[in-house]
């Protein structure tokens, strides 16, 4: 005899032959959230301060709960930074954002950044697709934040 969970499940309707052309709009508790940011150095002096820095914002990225996919982007010339990162939701990525490394980081910004020429800005995406360097660069340019993604980086996953 099926139990009334296996009824349920027969009861689904067949899906449509173009299914996988239609996209179904993602509820809030579907969408990623999505941070591109932008730091431009004071002067070279800064370099290894930021690496050290950067290199424990990573460690903490890495096992912070919540974190879908990050990546980084330098441009070592014209001293930019600039980062993406996926994030299961705003709580989140706004727990890491305010602990750790990375809290003791935006302490320092000042110190080692120029605030007028960095930046960050979030968004909510339907899925990965949406969390791209060239989105990221796009949005960056839009809100007139100075960036390192350069076109031919712009098309590499994150």
């Amino acid at each position: 005899m099926a139990s009334e969970h296996d009824n349920r499940l027969h009861a689904q309707p067949e899906p449509r032959a173009d299914a996988s052309a239609v996209r179904e709009p993602a509820t809030q508790e579907q969408q990623v959230t999505v941070v591109a940011t932008s730091l431009k150095l004071r002067n070279w002096r800064q370099l290894p301060r930021f690496l050290r820095v950067n290199g424990r914002v990573v460690r903490q990225l890495k096992a912070a709960p919540g974190n879908i996919k990050f990546s980084l982007d330098a441009d070592f010339i014209r001293l930019r930074f600039s980062t993406i990162s996926v994030w299961k939701d705003d709580q989140t990525m706004e727990a890491f954002v305010r602990s750790g490394s990375h809290s003791e980081a935006m302490a320092a910004f000042d110190t080692i950044a120029v605030r007028s020429e960095s930046g960050f800005l979030r968004w909510k995406a339907l899925d990965l697709e949406g969390a791209t360097w060239a989105e990221a660069g796009r949005r960056l340019a839009e809100q007139g934040i100075p960036h390192s993604v350069k076109a031919k980086r712009a098309s590499r996953k994150v």
